[in-house]
């Protein structure tokens, strides 16, 4: 018998009433009305696809990787806690003259509270994604950036441009206006802050 699987949609009506995707069908239908663009299920599929990529992009090539740092600093922490706990398990009766018995509380509750800190570092460390270290670049962006550009293109039947004022010191165009639209109901800081220069840069090519 084969087997029945449901069509690949990146932008369920389940999904969104979760909140996973920012971008409903008609967030989408609304911004492509605005910039002149018929709202057709081919080009909303191909966007909801684009910011799709895009979340998985930053995560896999971006937000990973960075997990490395996290990970190095508690290793760390967790060496030093394990160097730490060791020292006071092998206090001795000399130890003990320094320490004071009158002392015995609040070092037994010291040695309780690093042995539970010992086992919430091991727990988030085993919870961690793996993923090697490197350096933070806005690829995901990048990738949005010209995947919108090619819809634009193709639904629109125009170059994908944009200008720049040297008065105003803002960026300008038909596609900027589109994206940015776009970018905006994301609702990603870090994807919005820096847009025109980033989109300019994948525009022409500029590194």
């Amino acid at each position: 018998m084969s087997r029945i699987t449901k069509p690949f949609t990146p932008y369920g009506t389940k999904a969104t009433k979760r909140g996973k995707f920012p971008l409903g069908q008609d967030d989408i239908e609304a911004i492509l009305s605005q910039h002149g663009i018929k709202p057709t299920k081919k080009i909303i599929d191909r966007i909801r696809l684009a910011v799709a990529e895009y979340s998985a992009y930053k995560y896999w090539i971006e937000d990973k990787p960075y997990s490395q740092d996290t990970k190095s600093c508690l290793k760390k922490m967790m060496t030093q806690t394990d160097r730490l706990l060791n020292t006071l398990s092998q206090a001795d009766s000399e130890a003990w003259k320094v320490i004071g018995p009158e002392n015995k509380d609040i070092f037994e509750s010291g040695q309780y509270y690093l042995n539970l800190m010992h086992g919430m570092l091991n727990k988030k460390l085993k919870s961690m994604p793996k993923g090697k270290a490197g350096p933070r670049r806005k690829w995901a962006r990048l990738f949005l950036i010209l995947k919108l550009a090619q819809i634009w293109k193709e639904a629109t039947g125009k170059k994908p441009t944009m200008s720049y004022s040297q008065v105003t010191g803002r960026y300008s165009g038909a596609f900027f206006k589109f994206l940015e639209s776009l970018c905006q109901c994301l609702k990603k800081p870090d994807l919005v802050e820096g847009l025109g220069e980033a989109a300019h840069r994948a525009l022409y090519h500029k590194k």
